[in-house]
């Protein structure tokens, strides 16, 4: 690897993760930055990867929170019906 590809390479890691972070802690500013006119900006477009990643990952994790499995939504409708005789 050379010098250049090395370079390229952490520019790349840089801004994808300071558009992960950003959309992470900062959300209202990475949206800004993201709106930005950046047809053949590199380094944006890599930070716009970045954010999309986190949402992405919060997205999949609301998805796992809210997901009931269809074997226990069943049992909870079969409980509801059943009388405790006392």
């Amino acid at each position: 690897m050379d010098d250049l590809e090395k370079k390229e390479e952490e520019l790349y890691a840089k801004a994808f993760n300071d558009g992960y972070y950003l959309q992470r802690f900062k959300p209202e500013l990475a949206n800004k930055i993201s709106e930005t006119p950046h047809v053949h900006n590199i380094y944006l477009q890599t930070f716009n990867d970045g954010r999309e990643a986190y949402l992405d990952e919060v997205k999949d994790r609301l998805r796992d929170f809210t997901h009931v499995p269809p074997s226990q939504s069943q049992d909870k409708d079969i409980d509801r019906g059943m009388d405790i005789d006392r």
